[in-house]
């Protein structure tokens, strides 16, 4: 990066506010080692859906803290405020402690700020954009804390119409929500000016913004829910039978080898058509860890039986990094 764009960029991690332990009594400990053992005892074998009831199961005791994150960022193409430094600011509850091998939304993991960073400076670059058009509307997979995509509503603020953040667990879906509001509330109180405010109201806090579960193993039937979900709750989506978004985004998603064909499988039927029916949109997928030769060829595979691209877009992993990769709909 260029000196005078590296000066458009910085990004602080501020130091933790607030930590609780929602686990006040020392009992509920014992009880929670005792459901981990029955949880263990009743698994089928299914990895997976073990480490996902563990990760519900240990939510209930840990200490959660408040991260917050702050950007400053030049607008860039945004020519209708050019020139105005933009603060993103985001407010994050999650899990205070290294996730290790439980999954669980309830964690920030590491790949979800990399991916709001890589977004920040692509948006702001002159040349070889990455984001074909304007960002109307934006999903967000496996949200967990929904980090990105509280980046992302400031982020994209000018063209946005509506952002739809899902989980396939309701409590993280919860999560998410409280650090939506929490965030828009604090954006709202640091605005410092009647103008600041007015704006955080009407061209942040008026974006359509939507937390439902989604599951990628029933992909279709699940699809289909959420459109219906979304075209009966919003009137701005009613004439909208598609219901496809312009930028798909996650960030750690890819686990184990059996989530990649129903992960990329939903990410195919969520990316936007243009005027000549062509997938247009863009699924970025951030990763903390390296992928596995059997997962990376699975991604090959089901690549070429969903007619989609991949390509590595950030490359950091050998620094203590992430991987960003890129996935487009192949034209015909």
């Amino acid at each position: 990066m260029e000196q005078d764009e590296a000066d458009d960029l910085t990004g602080t991690l501020t130091s933790n506010s607030v930590t609780w332990n929602s686990s006040e009594e020392g009992d509920e400990g014992q009880d929670c080692e005792r459901d981990v053992q029955h949880c263990a005892a009743d698994s089928d074998g299914d990895m997976d859906s073990l480490c996902e009831e563990l990760g519900l199961l240990f939510e209930g005791s840990h200490a959660m803290i408040w991260k917050h994150f702050s950007w400053d960022k030049m607008l860039g193409d945004f020519t209708t405020k050019a020139g105005r430094r933009s603060q993103i600011h985001v407010a994050i509850s999650c899990i205070d402690d290294n996730p290790g091998t439980v999954q669980s939304g309830h964690y920030l993991w590491p790949a979800a700020e990399s991916l709001c960073e890589y977004l920040m400076r692509a948006s702001g670059e002159k040349n070889d954009k990455p984001f074909s058009g304007s960002v109307r509307s934006i999903l967000e997979l496996g949200a967990g804390t929904a980090l990105p995509s509280l980046c992302a509503v400031q982020l994209f603020q000018e063209t946005l119409e509506y952002l739809v953040v899902t989980d396939r667990d309701y409590g993280t879906l919860e999560r998410a929500r409280d650090n939506y509001e929490t965030t828009m509330m604090e954006l709202y109180e640091n605005a410092g000016t009647d103008e600041g405010q007015e704006s955080v109201v009407n061209e942040i806090s008026s974006i359509l913004v939507d937390f439902l579960p989604l599951t990628w193993e029933h992909h279709e039937r699940q699809w289909k829910e959420l459109k219906k979900r979304l075209q009966l709750d919003h009137s701005i989506l009613k004439t909208d039978s598609g219901v496809t978004f312009d930028l798909v985004l996650g960030s750690d998603l890819m686990y184990s080898v059996d989530v990649i064909e129903p992960l990329l499988e939903t990410v195919k039927m969520a990316m936007v058509k243009n005027t000549c029916g062509t997938l247009a949109g863009q699924f970025l997928l951030s990763q903390s860890f390296a992928l596995d030769k059997d997962a990376e060829k699975e991604i090959d595979r089901v690549c070429r039986v969903l007619h989609l691209s991949s390509k590595t877009v950030q490359d950091t992993l050998s620094a203590n990094g992430t991987k960003i990769l890129e996935f487009r709909h192949m034209p015909a």
